[in-house]
């Protein structure tokens, strides 16, 4: 898990798991609440993932510094330091962790049918290259009726991938994979709506992304320029059909093809 500024959610998701498996490993991204005394009672092994041991997964909210990544929206900054590599932080994580088998949770989830994720590991230790996936009710309405689910990988072998993108993170496989799907687990997203972050905060990470790509004469994965297109649609409208446009010269992935032809 990794986590900033969570004490109350983690009340709420530790419970639903930390018993049932062997470790928890919390990295904390730079909270100021009890976060860290939170999972210390839950028997987490914490460690530290600031501005001060990575500075370069950070950046400092302002408009000088906004600008020269592309951001130049007045009245848009917090003036605070801000994240901006969730994919590296995720991928510390898997590096502390020491059992032949990792799963990944947020701390806003709370996991139902927990006592099941020791049966759906052994099964995957029988099956060459798997990854487990588990349903994931992403919301809910307030009748709690589920509008938006998906699958997501969540239980893999320790070493059979690494974290990726610095927003929008994913698990790339070392090696082809067998995704399999268990439904005995099921992991439901509880986020508080008054939740405090930077102002446009993922947008700002991905154009910051841009840049450093430009800079190291690097390509650019297609799905950056998609997910620009997703937030920049809401500020800057112009900018996102531009960014869609070069998405669509770029992907061969017909889901998220399909979503940029109906955004644009």
């Amino acid at each position: 898990m990794i986590c900033k500024d969570e004490e109350e959610n983690l009340q709420q998701c530790l419970p639903t798991i930390v018993q049932y498996v062997d470790e928890f490993v919390l990295v904390d991204t730079g909270s100021t609440d009890k976060t860290r005394e939170v999972a210390a009672r839950f028997g987490g092994n914490i460690y530290q993932f600031d501005h001060r041991n990575h500075p370069e997964c950070f950046f400092t909210d302002v408009e000088s510094e906004g600008k020269e990544f592309g951001y130049d929206i007045p009245g848009t900054y917090s003036g605070e330091i801000a994240f901006a590599d969730f994919g590296a932080a995720r991928q510390e994580s898997f590096r502390h962790a020491t059992g032949d088998y990792i799963m990944w949770v947020d701390a806003d989830d709370v996991i139902e049918g927990g006592h099941h994720i020791r049966s759906i590991v052994a099964d995957l230790a029988t099956k060459p290259n798997a990854f487990g996936f588990l349903k994931y009710d992403y919301a809910r309405d307030d009748k709690e009726r589920t509008f938006y689910s998906q699958w997501r990988e969540r239980i893999i072998g320790r070493g059979q991938a690494k974290w990726l993108n610095p927003v929008h993170e994913v698990l790339m496989p070392s090696d082809p994979i067998q995704p399999i799907r268990y439904e005995q687990v099921l992991i439901v997203h509880r986020r508080k709506p008054d939740r405090k972050q930077t102002p446009n905060r993922n947008y700002k990470i991905l154009l910051r992304l841009l840049k450093q790509d430009f800079d190291a004469k690097r390509a650019t994965d297609p799905r950056t320029f998609f997910y620009l297109g997703q937030e920049a649609r809401f500020i800057e409208p112009a900018k996102a059909v531009g960014f869609y446009e070069q998405y669509l010269k770029m992907s061969g992935w017909n889901e998220e093809r399909a979503a940029a032809h109906c955004a644009l």
